[in-house]
């Protein structure tokens, strides 16, 4: 190998490496195991998310639904429902419905989202979006009155 092709095929290789490693992000997944969250639903509506470190609150148009998590590992968690409140009142869960648990795994972040698979124990899958999203106090209010008249 001559000593002009040397130089040229080193400099390739570490531009090479750095556009590698460029590409490959590392997953954040502990930034997005509390706080609040949003994501655009069907027909211009939108649901909220509140979520600490065992329970979510999700907001949705005429609903308001409690699920307890349980994480399996920093990217992965589980929901299982708690409780339903529909257009302001608690509804009773059927046992089906308690039973229920959604898989969900979290296969990319960024700075203010998560992408995410889901798999319900029924065997219906889905993926979305999750984006960080600002607290909505009066609604969140609401389903603790709600949750707390059970």
């Amino acid at each position: 190998m001559s000593a002009d092709v040397k130089p040229t095929l080193v400099f390739s290789l570490v531009i090479l490496v750095i556009s590698l490693t460029g590409c490959a992000r590392e997953k954040n997944c502990s930034a997005f195991r509390t706080g609040s969250f949003y994501h655009p639903l069907d027909g211009g509506d939108t649901a909220f998310v509140q979520r600490d470190d065992s329970s979510q609150v999700e907001v949705r148009p005429g609903r308001i639904i409690r699920l307890r998590v349980n994480w399996m590992n920093e990217c992965e968690y589980e929901l299982r429902t708690i409780a339903v409140s529909e257009h302001g009142q608690a509804v009773t869960v059927s046992d089906s419905v308690k039973d229920m648990r959604v898989s969900v795994k979290i296969i990319e972040t960024a700075k203010d989202y998560y992408i995410f698979n889901a798999i319900r124990t029924d065997g219906l899958t889905f993926s979305d979006t999750l984006w960080m999203g600002r607290k909505v106090t009066g609604a969140f209010r609401s389903v603790n009155e709600v949750f707390h008249q059970q």
